[in-house]
This record gives structure tokens, C-alpha cells and sequence, in this order.
């Protein structure tokens, strides 16, 4: 319930002419808007969490296939299938993997990463 209360409140601060909340980031804000993820415009920049944005950082700047794939294991090990990304860790997939990793804690919770 307390997601429900807090989107009360909100639409009540909104309708009494209140700026509307400042704390969701602009790929969050997408996703409310279009209801659709495949519209989000989201990128490892937009990643809240520190330590998370200099995992995928990292991951970004790999340009051997190889190390691509150790590194994709040593971070998310057995949690690629709970995050949703189940392609295989190849380095032809990194964009489709770095979209899923910037994707997930936006939405979810950032335990993954």
C-alpha cells in the first residue's frame, strides 16, 4: 500500500498545483509516460548508483570478447536470467546486455548489480 498512498499524495499535491515529484530519473519518467519499455531512452550515465554505473562503465569500455564475457560472469554471475537478460554473454550482445543492465534497476531494485 505504501506505493498507492505515495501516488495519492502525489496526484493530490498535483491537483493543487504542486510541481509534480523531482526525484524520478528521465528514463523512469519515460516509462510512465509511454507505459512502454522498448520507448525508454536509458544509458549507463542514468544509472543513480555509483558503484553500479562504474560496473557497466567497465563493462562499456571492454573491447575483447573475452574479457567482455569474464567480466559479464564475475559481476552478475547467476542473476542474468532474474534480470531478464537470457541471450548468451557474447560479446555481438553487448548493447542488448548493457540495454537490459541499465534498464532493470531503473525499474526494480539494484541487487543485481
Amino acid at each position: 500500500n505504501e506505493y498507492f498512498i505515495y501516488g495519492l499524495c502525489c496526484g493530490l499535491a498535483l491537483v493543487n498545483g504542486a510541481v509534480g515529484p523531482q526525484f524520478f530519473s528521465h528514463p523512469v519518467v519515460d516509462y510512465i509516460l509511454s507505459g512502454n519499455v522498448n520507448s525508454v531512452k536509458c544509458s549507463v550515465e542514468s544509472i543513480p548508483s555509483k558503484a553500479t554505473r562504474s560496473k557497466l562503465e567497465e563493462i562499456d569500455s571492454i573491447t575483447d570478447a573475452k574479457e567482455f564475457e569474464d567480466k559479464v560472469v564475475t559481476y552478475f554471475g547467476n542473476t542474468l536470467q532474474e534480470m531478464g537478460y537470457t541471450k548468451p554473454v557474447v560479446f555481438p550482445n553487448k548493447k542488448e546486455f548493457l540495454r537490459t543492465a541499465t534498464i532493470i534497476p531503473l525499474y526494480f531494485n539494484t541487487k543485481y548489480l
